[in-house]
């Protein structure tokens, strides 16, 4: 029989199809609304908002001040050596305090301290005391003193700050000027040690720091003009129950998929478009370019650079987004689903201001990211080709990866008459189930995340856990509980069987052998793709950021207690048990989720980029090189346990990798340090490396050679 699928592509049919969801499309009053309004209401306002605070800032710089004190004489005083000081220092070293706009004034203590001044009117308060002990000009050169000055001042006001080192410069000036006199007079032999001459140069007016932030407005606008489309297109066909009808025409689900996806990108595209044309409209009449571009300018070739960037992210997004509301059963469910993929797309946009983000190939391949770095890297036209052709490549795949997705629940009313709300979710099904659903396994992964977030916060700050073995072991039984406990209960609660939930099927004798013997051999390649990923720019060196400040301390601290551990502790709190509960969260409950739905590789890949995501927040963002070895290690992971059939060798694999790593670090002086020798090198020596992939090559064949368990089907 001929079903739709077979039915042959027809160019001018498909454009029909994409002309009649475009339509549709623009007929909505919502869709004219982010397309046109919001662009030209948003510029405009953000343009006034950073002219007001860069004029309040020059504001600021050009306010005047006073030097206050509580008596005449005091005042007059210090105007004295200071404007001595001023003399003896060369002409622009103190261009920052212009001496003839200088204002005194007394305060009447009874109504004002001088601290009151300095904090909320950023005054310089003084004090000018006789030094006790001291005749006046007993053994001096000096006009004046000796005196002892006291400078109040505001420390949290930069601005003064800079005036109070100003001050202090002249005051200095003056009394080394009649130090050395006094020393010459002594010795007219006596030199001066050094002679210092200093050169000040300005670098040209570059961009604004403000500019970080625009490549992020820029997109979210954009992505605005994709969202009520996406959903529309989707979920409202649903609730209009006009999603059977389009169904039932002679023309494969995929292709009514595309002509959507199309719809949807062109809406985005436009509305890039409208944001582009309303940004640079705003810029010019502002007369904001130079200030936030500088001399590079905000002509047509940039413009032409960004849509490029816009027409990729545009890809992305908009499969992105059909994905999501694909599996949604009315509009109002997908917004609910829509407006938490928004609040996390705003955590990049934050990434990306801070110090140390650049786009490298490294970061070329983190999505969403590496868009808004190129994002801004064009507009500082500092952006070089080979990372951004990666980024680019990169967002493609991820849309074509996230459209397949979509395809997979595309029109299926199957998933959409499924309850998806919290309460249908934890309703216990009639029947037990084998397997847990996709959407309790995203569930899961949800209430996942924050809880150990909160809980490892809790567990650095709490007071009540003073030892290290204490602390391994709460942090033991905190892993047990989350990554194996929150899986288990949910899964209880729908009535899924724990063994095959958490794919605890008997394994072959040969995965497990071959399970060990990569465990005992992959941590060679770890360890040279974490030097790898550090060479390529992604993540900072973590031994570096601990050699300074509260967090050396707290890490020299703790390494101190961790040697008066037993080892068999550190083992069973860090190796095994979260070598066990990682995997049956990652590799059992998510990867069984999964797969309801997409196929193996994408299963495992979904999986592993999950994992390696997680071992970042698992070291509270410091340590985003683990991003590639973590991601790595969790393919392995999720190719072992589905070639096997079971989590079992997966389990025996993590565990094993994790208890000697532990091992070894706990002997690295009789272990590591003999081995290696004297290098010089960060690599570990190529012989290391041979054998580590020969023992790897073997265990990979055994696992091979392993009988492959029946695996649960993805949705059809």
């Amino acid at each position: 029989m001929k079903t739709n699928a077979d039915v042959p592509f027809n160019w001018y049919q498909q454009k029909q199809l994409f002309l009649k969801e475009l339509r549709e499309t623009l007929r909505d009053r919502r869709t004219i609304v982010t397309l046109l309004a919001m662009p030209l209401l948003l510029y405009p306002l953000l343009g006034i908002g950073f002219r007001f605070l860069t004029n309040s800032q020059l504001a600021n710089d050009q306010q005047e001040f006073f030097i206050v004190s509580q008596t005449e004489e005091e005042l007059t005083t210090f105007q004295s050596i200071l404007v001595d000081g001023r003399q003896r220092l060369p002409d622009d070293s103190t261009e920052n305090l212009q001496l003839d706009q200088l204002k005194f004034a007394l305060v009447d203590p009874s109504e004002v301290t001088l601290m009151q001044r300095a904090q909320d009117w950023n005054d310089i308060g003084i004090r000018v005391e006789k030094r006790i002990g001291f005749s006046s000009n007993q053994n001096s050169a000096a006009p004046y003193g000796p005196y002892e000055i006291e400078l109040i001042f505001n420390e949290d006001s930069p601005l003064s700050r800079q005036r109070a080192q100003s001050i202090q410069a002249c005051l200095q000036a003056s009394q080394d000027y009649w130090v050395w006199d006094q020393l010459q007079g002594l010795n007219p032999r006596l030199q001066r040690p050094l002679l210092i001459n200093t050169t000040r140069v300005r670098p040209p007016p570059g961009p604004s720091p403000v500019l970080g932030l625009l490549p992020l407005v820029l997109l979210m606008m954009t992505v605005t003009g994709g969202v009520y489309p996406a959903i529309d297109l989707t979920a409202g066909e649903r609730e209009r129950n006009t999603m059977e009808t389009l169904m039932s025409l002679p023309v494969p689900a995929f292709r009514l998929l595309i002509a959507k996806y199309g719809a949807v990108v062109t809406v985005t595209l436009l509305t890039g478009v409208m944001n582009l044309m309303a940004m640079g409209i705003t810029l010019y009449s502002l007369q904001l370019v130079n200030p936030l571009f500088g001399e590079t300018g905000f002509g047509l070739s940039l413009i032409a650079r960004l849509f490029l960037m816009l027409t990729v992210f545009a890809l992305f997004y908009s499969a992105v987004l059909l994905m999501i509301t694909s599996s949604a059963k009315s509009f109002k469910e997908a917004q609910a689903y829509l407006i938490p993929l928004l609040l996390i797309s705003l955590a990049p946009g934050l990434v990306i201001v801070l110090p140390g983000w650049n786009l490298t190939v490294a970061t070329a391949v983190i999505p969403l990211v590496n868009i808004l770095l190129l994002g801004r890297e064009l507009m500082e036209g500092s952006a070089t080709p080979l990372p951004a052709l990666v980024a680019g490549i990169a967002t493609v795949l991820y849309a074509a990866t996230a459209l397949s997705l979509a395809a997979k629940t595309f029109g299926d009313d199957s998933l959409a008459s499924e309850g998806q709300g919290i309460r249908e979710l934890l309703q216990p099904p009639q029947e037990k189930q084998s397997s847990p659903s996709f959407a309790l396994a995203m569930m899961g992964l949800a209430i996942l995340v924050p809880l150990y977030f909160w809980a490892s916060g809790f567990l650095g700050a709490a007071t009540w856990v003073q030892s290290a073995a204490a602390r391994l072991i709460v942090s033991g039984m905190l892993t047990l509980l989350l990554f194996a406990g929150l899986p288990a209960l949910l899964m209880m609660v729908r009535r899924v069987s724990l063994n095959t939930g958490f794919r605890l099927q008997p394994p072959g004798w040969l995965s497990v052998a071959g399970a060990v013997l990569l465990g005992i051999s992959v941590w060679p390649l770890v360890f040279e793709a974490v030097i790898y990923s550090r060479s390529w720019g992604l993540g900072t060196d973590l031994q570096e950021l601990l050699k300074e400040g509260e967090i050396a301390t707290k890490a020299q601290t703790l390494l101190e207690q961790f040697q008066r551990v037993p080892l068999w502790l550190i083992i069973v709190t860090l190796g095994i048990i979260p070598g066990i509960c990682e995997e049956c969260f990652f590799r059992g409950f998510l990867f069984s989720g999964l797969r309801k739905l997409v196929s193996p590789s994408i299963t495992i890949l979904v999986a592993a980029i999950l994992f390696g995501l997680f071992h970042v927040v698992m070291a509270g963002g410091l340590a985003v090189d683990r991003v590639l070895p973590s991601t790595l290690l969790g393919l392995l992971l999720g190719w072992i346990s589905y070639r096997s059939g079971s989590l079992i060798p997966a389990i025996v694999m993590h565990a094993t990798h994790n208890s000697l790593l532990l091992s070894m670090v706990n002997y690295r002086e009789q272990f590591l340090v003999p081995m290696l020798g004297d290098t010089k090198s960060n690599h570990l020596p190529i012989s290391w490396l041979i054998v580590a992939v020969l023992i790897a090559a073997t265990g990979a064949i055994l696992i091979g050679l392993g009988r492959k368990k029946t695996e649960p089907s993805a949705h059809k």
